[in-house]
């Protein structure tokens, strides 16, 4: 899942970058917009997987925090 993480957050800077410069197709059309909807994407798909990640991670503590109290 971090791979897939990371990888995303490459490709948002990168679509960042592009954004931020004039960059233009050979036709001349630039892409900007589309610039803002692979950014925009980006986002929210990192934000559902960071979340998702995040409920995991707590979920795998709470079970090992179990597992040790209940030892005792």
């Amino acid at each position: 899942m971090s791979e897939l993480i990371i990888y995303l957050r490459e490709q948002q800077e990168r679509w960042l970058r592009i954004l931020n410069s004039e960059y233009r197709t050979d036709g001349g059309t630039s892409l900007q917009e589309y610039a803002k909807g692979r950014l925009s994407a980006y986002t929210e798909l990192l934000a559902y997987l960071e979340e998702d990640h995040y409920d995991e991670v707590a979920e795998e503590t709470r079970r090992a925090t179990k597992e040790i109290g209940g030892g005792l």
